[in-house]
């Protein structure tokens, strides 16, 4: 049974991602849904919304012409904004698909291994799939980075661990240089600082 929810929200969100959608000048009116607009405790039905070059233009109410815009029925089926999941590890292909059609639209990662959410932010940027906007962290800034080291060879000098100022500068500083857009840093007991509590020890700074 389709969900009337979803079903729509899905097929918005895969058509506003897909490549090329955001530089065409082509018009949509989306007539006869059911809108939430994210800022009142309202569902507004029999609304009109109408796109242009894949940003809304405006929200209108049933009847309102519809000459030059391309007519998609949304049969009573709810819209919505897209969601934003500010604390993630997206590093996968199918990861980004699955979050778009459950209807996240934003993602801000938290730490992936090998810079895997910077190459999805420009996958998704430049239109190549259909995907979320991303804000990218990076690799881990972790006392420790184990494997991550592997993901650029400047940070083979991080062998033995994170304990200087200057060795967390460098991490920070490949981060930026690979594309991070926000820097999570990690000091948790599971990144091995066990005297201090968790709640002290995670940070996100934004970047840009």
């Amino acid at each position: 049974m389709k969900h009337p929810v979803f079903s729509l929200s899905i097929s918005l969100f895969l058509l506003f991602s897909s490549a090329g959608f955001s530089q065409s000048t082509k018009s949509y009116a989306f007539i006869n849904a059911s809108l939430f607009n994210g800022k009142e405790n309202k569902i507004y039905s029999g609304s009109v919304l109408f796109t242009k070059g894949g940003k809304i233009e405006r929200v209108g109410k049933s009847g309102e012409p519809t000459g030059g815009y391309e007519v998609i029925d949304c049969e009573g089926y709810f819209l919505m904004p897209g969601l934003i999941d500010a604390h993630s590890h997206l590093d996968n292909l199918a990861a980004a698909k699955r979050a778009l059609e459950t209807g996240v639209t934003t993602v801000r990662t938290a730490g992936v291994s090998a810079f895997q959410d910077v190459a999805l932010m420009e996958l998704s940027r430049t239109g190549k799939i259909a995907g979320p906007d991303v804000v990218p962290a990076g690799v881990y800034v972790s006392p420790q980075l184990e494997e991550t080291i592997l993901a650029d060879t400047r940070l083979g000098v991080l062998l033995n661990g994170v304990r200087t100022d200057d060795e967390l500068k460098l991490l920070v500083n490949v981060n930026i240089d690979r594309g991070a857009k926000v820097i999570k840093t990690r000091g948790t007991e599971r990144a091995v600082l066990k005297q201090i509590h968790a709640s002290k020890c995670t940070q996100s700074t934004r970047l840009v």
